[in-house]
Formats: structure tokens, sequence, C-alpha cells
């Protein structure tokens, strides 16, 4: 008989968890597996990518502001009886906020997985999806399992969680297995002739975008704005604020392609991906920038090391603007040294697919 396996996520938005979620769910054997993904909001640009095989279910069809404050008047037992109908073989909490918090009001007969996608910044981060830490604590002790994105993340987890006592492990993210293929599709539009960057994610302070712009900015203003092209694919609620940071400081070398469905295809072609967030699990787009052989720059943030194999794929930068500054400078002034990561840039992406899913599918079984 298939294993009935419930995953348990807030939405699915055009963000790194939401995507290597799709990825996951492609990768699994519907001969093996009875999957149902259950949502808090059925919206966002990966419902369309979902195989046919998982079958979906939503609390709310719209989005709306509060949602978590309302979850938090009723008990994680009583969230868990009113939401989650059927019974499962393992329960998956795909993030780190209210989902979590309802999969631990699973009966005890059940299994059950917390995913955790951030490193932590501060012993409290979590709480406010909580009642309180006390509650928190209760709900993480009651899985089987807390997997984490990266070492990074599961570290500071410890650091800041010594009272929970679950079992922890390390679960790398998921590729497209299709990367490949969609990188070799033709541009909507020409590139320019000079050196080109991108920028791939959600237009969110988090992304660090702003300093991403003034980096740029100081670039220019040292005469380097000839040499080189910032592209930016993403949409998000900082939209708005970085056109008009473009706009006011008249920088004609950033061009903003908004969402893509198909980012691939402008990564591949790329000569150097930045990541300037101020903090990541474990960067989706910064793996898949190493996957098609794009050499990386990036704010060191959680993760980066072990993607980047500790500097040979790409340059890490202290997380501020300065660094990110200095660092974008001399790989624009010094084109060898990204010639140099890109020939250290060779990953066979079909097998490191293949030994991933294997690794969800042992943990699924172990459980």
């Amino acid at each position: 008989m298939k294993k009935k396996i419930l995953f348990c996520h807030f939405d699915l938005s055009g963000g790194g968890a939401e995507k290597v979620l799709v990825n996951l769910l492609h990768g699994l054997n519907p001969e093996k597996y009875d999957i149902t993904l259950f949502l808090l909001f059925g919206v966002g640009p990966y419902i369309d990518k979902l195989p046919e095989y998982v079958k979906v279910k939503c609390l709310f069809k719209k989005q709306f502001k509060g949602l978590t404050q309302i979850l938090k008047l009723f008990s994680p037992r009583l969230l868990h009886k009113l939401f989650i109908k059927g019974s499962y073989d393992l329960e998956i909490a795909y993030l780190e906020t209210s989902p979590t918090r309802i999969i631990s009001g699973a009966p005890d007969s059940v299994r059950k997985i917390a995913w955790v996608h951030v490193e932590e910044e501060q012993e409290d981060a979590f709480y406010s999806f909580y009642r309180s830490g006390r509650e928190m604590v209760n709900c993480y002790n009651r899985f089987d399992k807390i997997a984490f994105v990266s070492k990074t993340a599961l570290r500071k987890f410890e650091e800041y969680h010594p009272q929970i006592v679950t079992s922890k492990c390390v679960m790398y993210n998921v590729n497209d297995i299709d990367i490949l293929a969609k990188a070799k599709e033709d541009l909507d539009e020409p590139l320019s002739d000079k050196l080109n960057l991108c920028t791939i994610g959600r237009l969110t302070k988090q992304k660090g975008y702003i300093r991403l712009l003034q980096a740029v900015k100081e670039l220019n203003e040292l005469g380097l704005a000839s040499r080189f092209t910032l592209y930016i694919l993403g949409k998000g609620e900082d939209e708005y604020k970085l056109k008009s940071y473009i706009k006011e400081h008249n920088l004609e070398n950033v061009v903003m392609l908004g969402f893509r469905s198909n980012p691939y295809k402008y990564l591949s072609k790329m000569d150097l991906f930045v990541c300037s967030s101020f903090k990541e699990g474990y960067s989706t787009a910064v793996v898949e920038s190493t996957l098609l052989g794009i050499p990386v720059i990036t704010t060191d943030c959680s993760g980066m090391d072990e993607i980047l194999k500790d500097g040979r794929y790409g340059m890490i930068v202290p997380n501020n603007q300065s660094a990110l500054f200095e660092g974008m400078k001399n790989l624009i002034e010094h084109r060898e040294k990204i010639d140099e990561y890109r020939r250290n840039l060779q990953i066979n992406v079909e097998s490191l697919y293949a030994e991933n899913i294997k690794k969800y599918e042992e943990l699924f079984e172990e459980l």
C-alpha cells in the first residue's frame, strides 16, 4: 500500500521555500506515496506548477492579513482537528510558522516532521507564531524529526533552543530537474554587451536589494557604469521602492525584469549572480546559479559556505553594504577572478537531484 503523506505550507507564492517544495513534490514517486498538500492560502504562481498526482486542499482561496494572530486563539490540537481531514502516515510542516504549530497538534500515532528554512537571528525569532516561548518548545518537542536546510540553521536553532530535544537532521533543498533544459530556451529580450550581473528573488527587505542598488550607485560614481548591467528578476512589496530609487539616482545600468516563470534562461546567460540578502536559510537562487555554472558573489548568510564550497564557486563577503560594494568592484575590475570561479563549477545536476530525492525518501521511510 502507498504511504499517505501530508505536506502543510502557508501558500505557494514566488519564494524559495515554495519553489523547492514544488521541486520535491515532483521528485517523489507517486507509486510509493499518496501525497496531499494542505495550504493555508491557495494562492501563488507555483500552484500551476504542482504535479497532477498531488491532491491540493486549502483553507482560504484568497489571502488576507492577520491569520497568524487568529490561529493563536486556538490550541494546536484544535486547529489540527478543524483543518486536517483524513488520516496520514506522515505529516510534514514545511514552514517554521503557523504550519508547524498546526501539525504539532496531530495525534501521537501520526509521525511528524517540522522543516526549518531560515537561520534564526535571535532566540525569540519564531515566538511570534506561538502564544509563548513555552508553547513553541512544546510544539517542536511533539515532532519526531526537525529538518534544517543548512548546517548553520541547525546550529543556531540548537544554540537558542537547547530545551527542544527532538531528533534533528540537515536536508538540502531539491533542485529543479528540468533546470538544464529550461536554461536553453531563448530570451525574450537581448542582454547587454557588458558584464551581465543578475539577482533573483522576492522583492522584500530581507533580500537587501536597496543596499545592492546603493552599491551600484557607488560603482557608477567611480565611473564603472559602462562596464556592467544588473538585472533584477522577481516581484514583491518593495518593487515600487526599488523602481523609485533607480529613477531617482539615474541607474540606467539596472534593469528590472519582474517575475519570470522561467528565470533559468536568463540566469544561464549571466556572468555573475549577486545575492545581497540580510539572511537566508539555504538560498535556492544561489544553488541554481552554481548548477548552471554561474559564479556568485554573496553576503555571508546561512548555508553559503556549504553551497559555494568555502569560496571555491564564488566570493562570500561580510554581511554589509560596504563589503558588498567592495566585492562587486573587485570582480568587475578583475574579470579573470570570475573566470576562475566558472572553471571550478563542474556539477552533475542529474546525479545531485537523484541523490537528494533518495535522501528524502530514506528519511520518510525511517519514520
